[in-house]
């Protein structure tokens, strides 16, 4: 090529630059140094081009190359070599923030770098080039100041930032109890469910890979899906060869926030060890019950609670020893045991009446429920109506059902069936007639008594009467007035007043509350005022079976066709389906005793990813997993921020290879989305709406957008880490922290669902305010400064801290105002919905309602409360409106504060409710 080449190439990289094709361009340029190697303006343009996508290493090499054609002639252009020294100072400190920029480039261009900085000083192009000038320079003497704190500091500041609440909190601290789940179990070596089939090959996996299979299970629940992997992971592992064998290590962690949870699946572990070791047939049958009606019932027999009793004590035995002395398969957290052991204590003390328990109780069927979210997508708001056709169809194929059976009940059956108004001794003609004739409310009858249910329907009619499981065959024995209901119940027959009371009076005497269902929330006077509370227990515990006996057959291509058949044609009972799961679920516990290591931890799904990415899980062993071969997350997406927070938080956690997968299903809002880009339209709002005063809505009620300001912060690091040049985010950052910046963009504050032609929605620009805000980025960013991807240091307002060592935590005891539970709001939302945030405010120049009542004022560009007066907290560490709030904010403000006498107060950002009084600064107390 000649220099005419080189021109030609660098007016179309032009061209591209302009378009904004930036890879493009630089490629253009590269080609036009190549072929005029003597000329500094292609590398200069190279350099610019380089800088714009990001790649701020190449961009100083190509800016040095430049230079060093430049720095020996006499006519070299001033404001080209502004340029230059400005673009190098920029790429200089984006490139050692982000790690691509290393010591030894540094030491290696020292001399020119001092050079050209030096001879762009001396000959600036204008005043204001030459200010800038200056200010890049003095920018990058900060980040080299600071270069060995980003080495030292860098960890230790990603692992406080991943400790930092991502969601904003509700006002009511207590957590939904989700004791009993009616999934479909999976098995995760085979993908998402029977109808999601994405099967993980083992046989593929390399042998460095096989030693590092992992599980998550986010939102765990009742633990069906991690006993579900574990037979299914055992299946898997017989089938390798001996050489594989011998590489095979897995890894399963169990998360969820309740602790009940964790203490319950501990437990149902704990029960699956000792039924592996057990021999006798006798204790075998007792362990297998207790499980059974620990899993799925609302009462158990006294020997089961007896036999649970005994697990709790040895698990808070275990569990309180250092280290605690688990299986060598089993391992819990060490900041999990006190949680744990508590309501493990809270068990093992509390005695609840059986008779209250029954009560409670009511094993109903969807068909029974006309609200039903099952059989009814009325129930739902703003479900469409594709989903309704979805339902009317699973009802009818049910219907259909039900009617082939009953125009095809075997003569026997038929015999014994009451039909009224026909006599009980009714001819089996007289009696064919009948059903023929009335087939469809007979259909109907039969679709609300036994809809779903896959157990005999006399055992069925059995619990709605007495609301309990039969007992296993070895152990009726104990239960002798059981003989004769079993015996008329599965003949068909009606139960004698004196015989069913018998039975109610031996189960309300000798059986005992299933304790497993209850938290601490039971026995707190906020909640019941006589701390004697009970579940709601209103479910139909045979869809549990019914999945467990789907799950025993999944490997019978017919499987289908005979669920709740056993041997010989004979209908399945409760207790023979769940003796087969629990039993296999031993068996491969067993099996892989020494192969698989269960790890349990109780706490956020996203926090504790984001602590296990940036090793802020301190308490968790070293060598276990902190990325995942699949992850199943239950439907926890939908009260975390949906798919914006699985892409920040979760697919980061993943394995880097084809089979790594992870999924979800979504629970709340069922059958209102249009379509999968509606979903994820309406969930990729970086942060909540300001505030939302709509107090009723013809829309979705479960949507739920929790992400606070943390959140925030973590999608601009995300961003830099995908891509995403670090002066773009610099820049953004910078705008946001001068605490006023230009916006076309107006938050969304109409209904739900966010229309999806939402996102090209523009206003005309103006000025809005981020004010209120900036004391929070000031606790985040001092939390994280040395590892944050790009410069901000000259961003930062002049009161700014930038040490983690500044930044307290603060607790304050606090009380709901008076008119607390009168509020307008009360009468719509409730306590579990993540809303709160704090507000801090002079209290000498400013009202606390006006921030409350006005924050989209304020935010528009309102000029009052003037800057300064007032900020909003939305990372809040704990908030319980009638005790305690506890937040993190840097300790020389908060003295600040203290002499301007500040006061601080609880409030509902949808609802402008003020949730607590407002407590003076002197009431606050360092933790």
């Amino acid at each position: 090529m000649n220099m005419g080449d080189a021109a030609t190439l660098k007016q179309r990289g032009n061209e591209l630059f302009k378009a904004g094709s930036l890879t493009e361009a630089a490629e253009l340029y590269a080609k036009a140094e190549h072929a005029d190697p003597i000329d500094p303006v292609y590398p200069s343009n190279l350099s610019a081009a380089l800088y714009e996508i990001g790649d701020y290493a190449k961009c100083a090499d190509a800016v040095m190359r430049s230079w060093n054609l430049l720095k020996d002639k006499t006519d070299a252009k001033p404001d080209l070599i502004l340029r230059l020294s400005t673009r190098l100072a920029k790429s200089l400190c984006h490139g050692v923030r982000a790690g691509t920029v290393s010591q030894d480039s540094l030491v290696k261009y020292k001399e020119d770098i001092m050079l050209l900085q030096e001879a762009a000083a001396k000959r600036p192009a204008s005043a204001a080039a030459g200010q800038e000038h200056g200010r890049v320079w003095e920018d990058w003497e900060t980040v080299k100041l600071e270069m060995d704190d980003y080495a030292k500091k860098g960890e230790a500041c990603l692992g406080g930032l991943s400790r930092l609440p991502l969601f904003l909190k509700s006002l009511d601290h207590a957590r939904e109890f989700f004791s009993m789940g009616q999934d479909e179990i999976i098995d995760l070596t085979r993908g998402w469910g029977p109808r999601d089939k994405y099967p993980l090959d083992l046989l593929k996996l390399p042998e460095s890979q096989l030693s590092e299979v992992a599980f998550l299970f986010g939102g765990v629940g009742d633990g069906r899906h991690v006993l579900g992997t574990l037979s299914g992971l055992y299946e898997a592992y017989k089938k390798l060869p001996a050489a594989k064998k011998s590489k095979f290590k897995a890894h399963l962690t169990l998360l969820d926030i309740h602790d009940g949870t964790m203490a319950r699946d501990l437990c149902v572990l704990t029960l699956l060890d000792q039924l592996s070791d057990a021999s006798d047939p006798i204790v075998k049958a007792e362990i297998q019950a207790t499980l059974m009606y620990m899993f799925c019932g609302a009462v158990m027999p006294s020997y089961c609670y007896d036999r649970l009793m005994g697990v709790i004590d040895d698990l808070r035995e275990r569990l309180s020893k250092d280290p605690d002395n688990q299986p060598a398969w089993l391992h819990v957290v060490s900041d999990t045991i006190p949680a744990v052991v508590a309501i493990l204590d809270y068990w093992r003390s509390t005695t609840k009446s059986t008779r209250k328990m029954l009560e409670a109780h009511k094993c109903i069927n969807p068909a029974e429920d006309p609200t039903s979210f099952g059989y009814n997508a009325s129930s739902i708001p703003g479900a469409n109506a594709d989903f309704q056709k979805v339902i009317n169809q699973k009802m009818d194929a049910e219907r259909e059902m039900f009617k082939m059976m009953l125009l095809n009940m075997p003569e026997a059956q038929l015999a014994q069936m009451l039909l009224p108004p026909l006599p009980a001794d009714a001819p089996i003609s007289e009696k064919r007639v009948f059903v023929q004739d009335n087939i469809d409310t007979l259909g109907d009858e039969f679709m609300r008594m036994f809809g779903g249910g896959k157990v005999p329907r006399y055992e069925q009619s059995w619990y709605r009467i007495m609301k309990a499981f039969f007992p296993p065959m070895e152990l009726r024995v104990r239960h002798p007035c059981f003989a004769d209901t079993f015996t008329q119940a599965s003949s068909w027959g009606e139960f004698t007043p004196a015989v069913e009371r018998q039975v109610k009076q031996h189960i309300e005497r000798e059986w005992k509350a299933n304790i497993t269902l209850f938290d601490f929330s039971h026995a707190h006077p906020r909640y019941y005022p006589d701390r004697d509370g009970f579940p709601n227990l209103r479910l139909n515990v045979f869809d549990i079976v019914a999945v467990f006996d789907g799950f025993n057959r999944r490997n019978d291509p017919n499987g289908n066709d005979s669920l709740g058949i056993g041997k010989g044609g004979k209908k399945l009972l409760a207790w023979e389906v769940c003796d087969a799961f629990f039993g296999e679920a031993a068996a491969a516990l067993k099996g892989l005793e020494s192969r698989v290591t269960l790890e349990l931890i109780c706490g956020g799904l996203s926090e504790e990813l984001a602590k296990m990415r940036f090793k802020g899980d301190l308490t968790r062993l070293a060598a276990f997993p902190r990325k995942y071969t699949r992850m199943w997350l239950s439907n926890v997406p939908d009260y975390t921020h949906g798919p914006m927070n699985m892409i920040l938080y979760v697919v980061p956690n993943l394995q880097d290879h084809p089979q790594a997968a992870v999924a979800c299903n979504c629970l709340f809002n069922m059958g209102a989305w249009g379509g999968d880009a509606e979903f994820v339209h309406t969930r990729s709002a970086a942060l909540p709406r300001l505030s939302d005063q709509r107090l009723s809505r013809l829309c979705p009620s479960q949507i739920r957008l929790p992400h606070n300001l943390v959140a925030f912060f973590g999608l601009l690091m995300y961003l830099h880490r995908v891509g995403y040049p670090g002066h773009w985010l610099s820049d953004f950052l910078s705008r946001v922290l001068s605490g006023r910046m230009l916006s076309d963009i107006v938050p969304y504050q109409d209904k739900y669902l966010i229309p999806i032609n939402e996102r090209h929605h523009r206003v005309k620009s103006r000025r809005v305010r981020t004010d209120p805000w900036l004391v929070e980025f000031e606790t985040i960013i001092a939390t994280v400064y040395h590892a944050i991807p790009f410069p901000v240091a000259s961003a930062l307002p002049a009161d700014f801290s930038r040490d983690a060592q500044d930044i307290a935590l603060w607790e304050v005891r606090v009380q709901p105002p008076a008119d607390f539970w009168h509020h307008p709001s009360m009468r719509y939302n409730t306590g579990d919905e993540p809303r709160a945030q704090l507000l801090f405010y002079w209290a000498d120049l400013v009202s606390a309602s006006t921030p409350i009542d006005g924050i989209e004022r304020i935010f528009e560009g309102g000029a009052t409360p003037a800057p300064g007066t007032f900020f909003v907290l939305t990372a809040v560490e704990h908030v319980q409106y009638d005790e305690c709030v506890r937040f993190r904010l840097s300790r020389r403000r908060v003295e600040r504060m203290r002499r301007e006498k500040w006061n601080m107060l609880a409030y509902r950002n949808d609802s402008a409710q003020q949730a607590t009084r407002p407590v003076p600064i002197q009431m606050w107390r360092q933790l």
